[in-house]
């Protein structure tokens, strides 16, 4: 016999990475990650040119599986800490800060988390360093380095 009413697709679904370097942005300030370059976008959900936010399609709420990161940049400069954050609707809601307190030119932050998110709530990553001198940082695009993607659950 053939089984059926089994699974489902994981969409919408998208994945997309930062493809230019931003520079001289301020310490300990928030910026949203320029996440620009699509790898897919099964729904076409994800605005990589202007908002760089995934917008939950109509008829697609539910639970969804959320992951970012961040690469930034200093030059030979010590940093104590950073952090990057999932947005949702503008508001900040998961974001955990990694600290350090030492000598570091380069770090990446991850953030993976389970949002419960209705048609129409957008998803946004931001960003931010906190140096020990106050000298400005980057956001570093690397080799697909600072990402963002998500999928819908099937439960």
């Amino acid at each position: 016999g053939t089984a059926t009413g089994f699974g489902g697709d994981n969409t919408p679904a998208f994945y997309a990475y930062q493809g230019s370097t931003v520079t001289g942005l301020t310490d300990s300030t928030s910026y949203k990650v320029p996440i620009d370059t699509e790898v897919f976008d099964t729904d076409s959900a994800f605005d990589h040119v202007t908002n760089y936010r995934f917008t939950v399609p109509a008829g697609e709420g539910g639970k969804y599986s959320i992951f970012a990161s961040s690469y930034m940049t200093l030059s030979a400069r010590v940093w104590n800490y950073g952090n990057v954050k999932i947005y949702v609707n503008g508001v900040a809601l998961i974001g955990p800060n990694n600290n350090w307190d030492g000598y570091a030119e380069n770090f990446t932050a991850w953030i993976t988390t389970i949002l419960d998110l209705s048609a129409a709530d957008y998803v946004e990553v931001y960003s931010m360093l906190d140096t020990t001198d106050g000298s400005d940082w980057n956001q570093y695009n690397g080799t697909r380095a600072s990402v963002f993607g998500g999928y819908k659950l099937i439960i």
